[in-house]
């Protein structure tokens, strides 16, 4: 999965470090459960995709969709060189230990 995003990268479609790619038609269920995340879809959305990001670092499938799309939005408003390496130093632990993996 993430060598065509690596791939993706390099044309400059993807980020390393962003919020995960959302399907359509995840976003569309997920609004309609979560109706208050409406705003912060928008902001998450601002920002390119990424390979690995805050929710793939903090539990992945362990966390609902609005905790999810609260960090990717928290991370449209405050990403950083500093927020990114953070984020970037965390990954190989993090998939390494399948913390969170389904």
């Amino acid at each position: 999965d993430e060598l065509p995003q690596l791939i993706n990268v390099i044309r400059g479609e993807m980020s390393l470090i962003g919020p995960r790619p959302y399907f359509a038609d995840e976003l569309e269920f997920q609004q309609k459960e979560y109706p208050h995340t409406q705003k912060l879809v928008k902001k998450a959305l601002s920002v390119r995709p990424g390979v690995t990001g805050q929710w793939q670092v903090s539990g992945r499938s362990e966390i609902n969709f609005d905790k999810r799309i609260e960090m990717d939005s928290h991370y449209a408003e405050n990403m950083n060189l500093w927020y990114d390496l953070k984020i970037l130093f965390k990954t190989p632990f993090v998939m390494l230990s399948g913390k969170g993996a389904v």
